[in-house]
């Protein structure tokens, strides 16, 4: 309204001197008065966004504190921003700055609505680095009771157990995470890790397979491999002095499940150094003894149905060592760290696609 005003009394003295030699230049200035005031006007609806997108590109590169600055600058611009002062906490926890992750964390949860779920997850991990790690699975606990189930809560329960050694309660809560949502490749990643450190080779080996099915290609790809490396040759060791002398070592537990697989696993890595696979490289090996194993454990008869070793894993795995597409998912999980691989899959596109054909399809 008083900027109404001021353009009204304006043109009142537009009029008064509109045949006075000085109206050319107060109209001049008059003008650019009120473009700067329409340009500045622009400008602050805008510049939430940019500020928060500049934000966002600075936290994504790691520089949390010029992440921070920018969102104080949105903030100026609107302090009631859930979503700018989710932001804040999340780059203020990256910063190890975790009391005033909390504090934001707090401001987004008091507002209840659409940021709450990721305020939620802030706070949880920022009371875990802070020791409080109860305190963090009791807020996780809320938070799944207020909001529903989420596979991000279960996961992080599950992830706070796993770094307290409680490998019972960590496998329950990512079990969880996993029926919510299957493709989460750290829960998968972060079983097979709890199943290696309880040595249940079978288990994580079954859990690391899946994980380099949607992760192929990144660090934590290298670990999965050699977590199936090391659990599939763990009953399996050659004599010093003669390399085709193997000595095969098998639980003497009868009531394991896995038994008979385990067994069979250990028979064919113990088979890799038979006259008939001279000659055959590494890639080919694996490739065969996976499908080998795979089939072993799709036709044992048990009656452990209802758990996601045998209702989910070992079911696709089966189908899979059934299929055509066994030597393409062999060479795609490896292709980080084999060049034979990596030439295939670039050499064979046609196949890879059908493999993702038949994937969506399962």
């Amino acid at each position: 309204m008083d900027f109404v005003l001021g353009l009204v009394y304006n043109c009142r003295i537009i009029l008064y001197l509109k045949t006075s030699y000085l109206y050319p230049v107060l109209m001049k200035k008059i003008i650019s008065f009120v473009l700067f005031l329409f340009v500045n006007s622009l400008f602050s609806q805008t510049t939430l966004e940019e500020f928060v997108e500049e934000g966002i590109q600075f936290h994504q590169a790691g520089e949390y504190e010029k992440s921070i600055e920018a969102y104080k600058k949105a903030l100026e611009i609107d302090p009631n921003s859930s979503m700018v002062l989710y932001e804040m906490a999340y780059s203020y926890l990256r910063n190890n700055d975790l009391e005033k992750a909390l504090s934001y964390a707090d401001q987004v949860l008091e507002k209840n609505d659409e940021n709450k779920r990721l305020a939620y997850m802030v706070k949880g991990a920022a009371l875990d680095l802070m020791g409080k790690t109860a305190e963090s699975n009791e807020l996780f606990k809320q938070a799944i009771q207020e909001l529903g189930p989420y596979y991000l809560f279960y996961y992080n329960m599950g992830f706070n157990y796993f770094k307290a050694g409680d490998y019972l309660n960590a496998e329950t809560h990512i079990i969880q995470a996993l029926e919510y949502n299957p493709n989460h490749p750290t829960s998968h990643y972060l079983l097979a890790n709890i199943h290696n450190n309880k040595s249940n080779k079978i288990q994580a080996i079954l859990a690391a397979h899946y994980f380099l099915l949607i992760e192929p290609d990144s660090d934590r790809s290298l670990i999965a491999l050699e977590i199936i490396d090391k659990n599939t040759s763990a009953n399996v060791t050659k004599d010093a002095d003669d390399p085709k002398k193997i000595s095969i070592y098998l639980s003497a537990n009868e009531n394991d499940p896995f038994g008979p697989a385990e067994m069979m696993m250990s028979f064919l890595e113990a088979s890799k150094s038979v006259e008939s696979n001279e000659g055959k490289t590494p890639q080919q090996l694996f490739t065969e003894n996976t499908k080998s194993f795979f089939t072993i454990l799709g036709e044992l008869n048990t009656d452990n149905e209802g758990d996601i070793w045998w209702d989910f894993y070992i079911p696709f795995y089966y189908d899979l060592a059934k299929s055509e597409h066994i030597e393409t998912y062999c060479k795609y999980i490896t292709q980080v760290n084999d060049e034979e691989a990596r030439i295939w899959l670039e050499a064979n596109e046609a196949k890879l696609s059908s493999f993702g054909a038949w994937l969506n399809d399962s």
